[in-house]
């Protein structure tokens, strides 16, 4: 069984235009699961049209990384093969689950799989191909906008938390999803986690989706870019060594912000952004909980995510909807 795990943010026409699309592929073996992190209840029209789907309201907005662990934790529960993280912004062409169920049967050594994800625009530009870990330039980077010429699955070091199928044996040594990042980059921390306790993570070029970016959060809002800038440094300070990260704090003051002055303050006149910006690099550098799991916190009972982070999940909440009052105009 697959459970599919949909997290929704005052996007209600979006999951239901996922959910009828995942049931246009006729497929027997999957099961819905929607966290609604609306401030407001939003899940009337998904109840309605998706009586199926289970519901699940936490009553503050865990962030992105808090509503997928609830899905997670039930796909543990009742013994699911997997789960499917998947943003309901995307659009489906054909049937992208049976090339990354055949991906992982076919590999046992393999924790996660996902498929190639292009932009749900004209140009049809690639978003998720084959990357590379770069701690110098903050983490994850993506390489060129053409497809990849190989069409067996490949090992990549990370993938996003817009599509990826989870392996619910892998979440017995690995843990759930930090929480703590709430928005971005605790997809690539999930990836390394998986990696670091043995796991493959497989790019499948036979599967592809559409994505249309941001469309739930906002581009280029306070919000997103204060996410970004804290995560980013967090991820480097847990992950990198400390010659990269030093690298990345002289590439950060020299060369990001300045280049962000000039985008957020002279191009856009938006000082917001640059604003959140900053709040987000000093913060960054400045949260102390940023240490890499061990093997020994990641090896039972959920690991490091699962002892460490959802014991904290109402508070944690409760600090971003007071971040987002304060980010957002």
């Amino acid at each position: 069984m697959i459970l599919v795990v949909i997290v929704n943010y005052h996007s209600q026409p979006l999951v239901c235009a996922c959910l009828d699309q995942l049931k246009g592929l006729r497929r027997q073996d999957l099961a819905y699961f929607v966290v609604d992190n609306s401030e407001r209840p939003d899940i009337d029209s998904i109840r309605s049209r998706h009586p199926d789907a289970r519901l699940h309201r936490p009553g503050v907005n865990l962030g992105f990384a808090g509503g997928c662990n609830l899905g997670l934790r039930y796909a543990v529960e009742t013994k699911c093969d997997y789960a499917l993280l998947l943003n309901p912004d995307v659009a489906i062409d054909d049937d992208f689950i049976a090339p990354l169920v055949e991906a992982l049967e076919g590999q046992p050594a393999a924790g996660m799989a996902g498929p190639l994800i292009f932009e749900d625009a004209a140009a049809r530009r690639l978003w998720q191909g084959v990357g590379r870990i770069a701690w110098c330039l903050g983490g994850p980077v993506h390489r060129g906008r053409k497809p990849p010429q190989e069409r067996r699955p490949m090992e990549v070091p990370f993938l996003s938390g817009c599509a990826m199928m989870v392996r619910v044996e892998a979440l017995e040594r690995t843990g759930l999803m930090d929480e703590s990042y709430f928005l971005y980059f605790e997809d690539t921390d999930f990836c390394l986690r998986l990696i670091r306790c043995g796991w493959k993570v497989l790019l499948v070029p036979r599967s592809h989706l559409l994505h249309a970016q941001s469309s739930t959060i906002g581009r280029n809002s306070p919000l997103q870019v204060y996410c970004l800038s804290r995560n980013r440094i967090r991820l480097v300070r847990r992950w990198a060594g400390g010659l990269s990260a030093t690298i990345f704090l002289i590439f950060n003051l020299t060369v990001k912000v300045p280049l962000m002055a000039v985008v957020f303050g002279i191009c856009q006149r938006r000082p917001r952004l640059m604003a959140a910006y900053l709040k987000g690099l000093v913060d960054g550098w400045r949260v102390v909980a940023v240490k890499r799991p061990s093997a020994g916190n990641e090896a039972g009972g959920g690991g490091f995510c699962e002892r460490h982070v959802l014991t904290n999940r109402v508070k944690v909440g409760k600090a971003h909807e007071s971040l987002r009052r304060r980010c957002d105009p």
